[in-house]
């Protein structure tokens, strides 16, 4: 009686959470009609000074996964690691708006708020594909900001099937009672598995963060509306315009990556005409962690060859 009394209060969390979810996710929709839509401010780490490098994290993860390649940089540079909304120490609305699209509108809003004018973009994953998404929006309308330089870690581009454990997340019973039953820590090491080729190397530190992050009020929620909405509707007309993309662009992917595989990294380099391709060995989804001083070495080498 326990058991079935507890199931069925978290199916209605679980239904509570995917009740709010609006559609489509389409940059018409998110985008055009809804740029002047207020969000609630990022939280954000900064460090150093001179051209500003705004750092953006992938799904589940905050600004402690730059941890490794942080203090480098910013000796020569002013680095700024906001988290994405509901990411982190950033706030969790249940709005329903947590795609790629409305990540980048959150972003634009924090540029804006901290009076930036030119900035490097680097993210990771989902982080990358908000990149992309920036970039195309300071090509599309005038902006306050434009953007100098992209790199793109193992980013979110195209449209493909999602991994095992993200497709699992949008199954509308099962996802749910993952998410919410099983523990922040477990998720959090399985999630640090599925993202790295070599298990030993997984870091305890980077374990214990997420899970705390996502043991966080909301963070469940947030978690769930991001997988649903991960691969907007009309990823294959945006994606065909990254060949409109025009600044220098670094991309850096991890030779054993299994989320996002090699095949959609050639693919970027193809499409967007200044862009160079950097494979770090040895590493899976997560390099800047795997192998953070290749990592390291491969974008220095390129902010200082530009």
């Amino acid at each position: 009686m326990k058991l079935t009394a507890y199931l069925l209060l978290f199916l209605s969390l679980g239904m509570l959470a995917g009740c709010s979810t609006l559609s489509p996710i389409t940059w018409q929709e998110r985008v055009e009609k809804h740029a002047t839509q207020p969000v609630p401010r990022l939280r954000y780490q900064e460090q150093g000074q001179g051209e500003v490098l705004l750092l953006l994290h992938g799904f589940g993860e905050s600004h402690f996964t730059w941890r490794y390649l942080v203090d480098d940089l910013a000796k020569n540079h002013r680095v700024i690691m906001p988290d994405l909304k509901g990411f982190g120490a950033s706030p969790k609305p249940r709005d329903g708006r947590y795609s790629i699209y409305d990540q980048a509108l959150a972003v634009r809003q924090f540029i804006e708020q901290q009076h930036l004018h030119e900035v490097t973009l680097i993210g990771h994953s989902l982080g990358g594909g908000v990149a992309l998404a920036l970039a195309l929006m300071a090509q599309r309308q005038p902006q306050t900001w434009h953007v100098k330089r992209l790199v793109v870690i193992d980013g979110a581009a195209y449209w493909q099937r999602l991994p095992s454990m993200l497709a699992e997340l949008k199954r509308p019973v099962v996802g749910r009672l993952g998410v919410y039953l099983v523990s922040p820590v477990y998720q959090a090491r399985k999630a640090y598995e599925f993202s790295f080729y070599n298990d030993r190397r997984i870091p305890a530190e980077g374990v214990q963060e997420s899970a705390k992050n996502f043991a966080k009020p909301g963070a469940r929620y947030v978690y769930l509306q991001s997988a649903k909405q991960l691969v907007p509707d009309d990823i294959r007309e945006v994606s065909g315009q990254y060949s409109t993309i025009r600044v220098p662009t670094l991309i850096i992917w991890g030779d054993h990556d299994v989320v996002v595989p090699g095949r959609y990294a050639r693919k970027l380099h193809q499409a967007i005409k200044h862009s160079r391709l950097e494979w770090i060995a040895q590493a899976g989804h997560m390099p800047h962690e795997e192998q953070p001083q290749e990592v390291l070495r491969v974008i220095q080498d390129f902010l200082s060859s530009l």
